[in-house]
């Protein structure tokens, strides 16, 4: 079987009056099967799908308050689990840099995840990815974040999955996560080392990365660590390290 795949990248953007623009943004892809009929009996066949299709809404408030605002255009209508928000809203937070390096994010973001792969710094270069799977993308909470001498220090609190597979809040997850990460810069930007340490609440039902559900509500911790090498010709090197430890309430892993 020949298996082609097609990537197409598209991105469109309208910037408006002042310091507020709209993109949509989206990434699909084209896959052709060659399965050789006459000898597998199968025929060939292809098809075409959208990883995402977005429309971000971004702005400068003031100098040092931006917003940014993210739906996702293929979503399913109705309320998230955990947070209650939209689930047509990927993002939706405001930012605010402060004079003494420090910076605060408060709102629906990512959960913060380094490594290269899950780079929180760069949230969307990667859509699929086996280790995020039990990962949730987003989640409401407050991201601090804090430069010295070219290190990025990072800590996090956001609201724990409360869903427990049952269509009500009994017996729901009650706790909140919370992250700690550092960005590391060494030689003007030729090795960009990073590590994370991540807590995320689930709850009773919940599924994990091998398709159990969970009997007993507990914690995933994650350790990540990333390393970027970026030589003098270009060429640049990445490497990652992912632990996922998925624990129910009797410390069953």
């Amino acid at each position: 079987m020949i298996k082609l795949l097609l990537m197409m990248i598209s991105v469109c953007a309208n910037a408006f009056a002042g310091d507020h623009a709209i993109n949509v943004v989206g990434r699909g892809g084209f896959v052709y099967k060659d399965n050789d009929p006459s000898k597998t009996a199968t025929a060939n066949s292809s098809s075409m799908n959208f990883d995402y299709l977005r429309t971000t809404f971004a702005g400068a408030l003031t100098p040092t308050v931006k917003y940014l605002l993210t739906t996702d255009l293929l979503g399913a209508t109705g309320n998230d689990a955990v947070d209650g928000t939209s689930t047509l809203i990927d993002e939706a937070y405001v930012a605010k840099t402060f004079s003494f390096g420090t910076s605060a994010i408060f709102g629906k973001k990512g959960i913060l995840i380094c490594g290269r792969e899950s780079d929180y710094l760069d949230y969307d270069r990667y859509t699929s990815s086996y280790f995020k799977v039990a990962t949730p993308s987003n989640q409401v909470g407050l991201t601090l974040s804090h430069d010295i001498d070219r290190q990025t220090f990072m800590a996090q609190y956001f609201n724990g999955n409360k869903d427990n597979a049952k269509g009500s809040t009994v017996n729901a997850q009650s706790k909140y996560g919370y992250a700690l990460a550092w960005y590391g810069d060494f030689l003007g930007g030729m090795i960009k080392p990073s590590v994370s340490y991540t807590v995320l609440p689930e709850a009773v039902g919940t599924a994990t990365t091998t398709s159990v559900v969970r009997i007993n509500k507990g914690n995933d911790n994650f350790i990540v660590a990333g390393i970027q090498l970026n030589t003098p010709h270009d060429v640049t090197i990445e490497a990652d390290y992912h632990l996922l430890t998925e624990k129910d309430a009797t410390g069953t892993v």
